[in-house]
């Protein structure tokens, strides 16, 4: 019973610090865990999974925790598919031509929010809720306007959603920026830019824990690792190519990660990982297999050696 109860303190210590982030690779068919303070690969492959549109996403470009879950959507195919920590599949939700298309995913409460990238019989290209307790779509939040817009990530920025648009659905904005409130209102733009001269096609939206300014990952020329301040203001470009994944580390640099050239998950000063096509980061929980075991061995060793 103690082994258990130490086993248990643990995982929970682990979850309490929420120390890590993860990324998908199709490439592969894998999930990769790194170090949310400094980068480092914790664990290469959490699990790996299988694409063949039963068991598993063609390709995935965001892992999101939810609960001791792990959700992938599908952006070349449709739904969201769930595992456990282990990958083992659980099921899936709007798989079979539902929502196609799947990008971006935020959890708020017991609401996911989805970017879905193109039309199907049941719903529109735009914004999707799915209720994380009973595993249904909601509804649609958000339609885009056809052939004008082209919705990818989404993301919580204070009391609102931010998504970022690569089609545009205004006259003079090729690209921006949009504000939605959690029902769906549209807010305006926090940026936006002619695709030309700014930013064209940005793959995911991050928050800075350490300032509260929003990271946007330019996967389309003129790429690199864009950042704004919580008004808006644009405070330039890392001029790197084809930036899909992007968020701030505890020590505070800058992650990035790459789907093409190789692939590789990296800072501007250090490579973690090469050989996939990486996409989106996301914060988790989830520790490495054998991670508690190890905490809980040494508990148990430091015990021994007190009544020793």
């Amino acid at each position: 019973m103690r082994v258990g109860a130490c086993v248990l303190v643990a995982v929970f210590s682990s979850v309490a610090h929420g120390q890590y982030l993860m990324t998908p690779d199709p490439t592969n068919s894998r999930v990769v865990i790194i170090d949310a303070f400094d980068g480092h690969v914790v664990n290469s492959a959490l699990f790996h999974w299988t694409p063949d549109d039963v068991n598993g996403p063609r390709r995935p470009v965001e892992a999101l925790q939810v609960g001791d879950e792990i959700w992938m959507g599908d952006a070349t195919g449709s739904g969201v598919w769930r595992f456990d920590g282990k990958g083992a599949f659980l099921g899936s939700i709007g798989a079979g031509g539902e929502i196609d298309d799947v990008r971006g995913m935020e959890l708020v409460g017991e609401t996911l929010y989805v970017t879905v990238g193109q039309n199907s019989s049941s719903y529109h290209e735009g914004i999707v809720t799915i209720d994380i307790t009973t595993q249904q779509i909601t509804g649609q939040l958000v339609t885009a306007l056809e052939n004008e817009s082209n919705f990818w990530d989404i993301e919580l920025y204070g009391n609102e959603l931010l998504v970022s648009d690569s089609g545009g659905n205004d006259a003079l904005i090729e690209n921006a920026i949009r504000r939605y409130a959690l029902d769906g209102t549209y807010l305006g733009n926090f940026a936006e830019s002619d695709g030309a001269s700014d930013f064209d096609g940005l793959a995911q939206l991050a928050s800075r824990a350490s300032n509260g300014n929003l990271l946007g990952a330019g996967v389309s020329t003129p790429t690199g690792v864009y950042e704004w301040q919580p008004d808006g203001t644009p405070l330039g470009r890392s001029n790197i190519y084809g930036v899909w994944g992007v968020a701030e580390l505890g020590n505070g640099d800058v992650i990035y990660s790459r789907a093409n050239f190789g692939g590789s998950i990296r800072t501007d000063s250090q490579v973690f990982l090469t050989d996939g096509q990486f996409h989106m980061f996301s914060e988790t929980t989830i520790p490495a297999p054998g991670a508690a075991l190890t905490l809980c061995g040494l508990t148990v060793l430091t015990s021994m050696r007190r009544r020793s």
